[in-house]
């Protein structure tokens, strides 16, 4: 006589729980954009397909202009809400073949793919500043909210993405020195690193 016995286990909590770790592991918990252990990961694939497409990508350092003061003016709670909008207004402005994510605290990086030229990147960059026109609604208070931006150029600033990214922030640096809610180019300021 032939016994078949069979073993039936519900793994779609397992399945869940995995799916939930690898969320973790890939993105901000906040903003729900790529952490920044991931988004180094696909910047490095960017990278490696920008040579062999022989295309230049731009890499944009963000922040948010007077963050401490939203903090100590509106309270943190204040604060992580004005981060998540502005993480959502930016990934709004990009292509599924760029990336976005959370360098930590109110830092942003975005990698461009398949920049054309100058105008290209001037254009996205005025997109951005446009989408912070309009101001916040956080807990009944209007917050206006201003960022600074840098960017560098792949191939023509640096082709590593640690180099890329520093000049990115050193051009961000710059452009929150003068004014805030601005941007700079690195190949406009890079002498300044001389």
């Amino acid at each position: 006589q032939n016994i078949v016995m069979a073993i039936i286990r519900d793994i779609s909590e397992r399945k869940l729980m995995l799916d939930n770790l690898e969320y973790m592991a890939n993105y901000d918990f906040l903003t729900n954009i790529y952490n920044r252990s991931a988004l180094l990961v696909e910047f490095s694939s960017m990278i490696e397909l920008a040579k062999k497409n022989n295309t230049k990508l731009a890499v944009l350092f963000f922040d948010v202009d007077k963050f401490k003061h939203i903090n100590d003016t509106y309270g943190h709670a204040a604060g992580d809400l004005v981060l998540m909008e502005v993480a959502a207004r930016i990934n709004s402005l990009i292509t599924k073949e760029d990336i976005l994510g959370r360098m930590g605290g109110d830092e942003f990086l975005v990698v461009k793919s398949c920049v054309k030229n100058n105008d290209d990147l001037s254009n996205f960059i005025n997109e951005v500043f446009n989408a912070f026109n309009k101001p916040l609604e956080i807990h009944g208070k209007t917050i206006m909210v201003n960022t600074s931006i840098g960017a560098a150029l792949f191939p023509d600033d640096a082709q590593d993405r640690y180099s890329l990214i520093n000049f990115s922030d050193d051009a961000m640096y710059q452009a929150k020195k003068i004014i805030g809610n601005s941007y700079k180019m690195y190949k406009d300021i890079k002498d300044n690193f001389k």
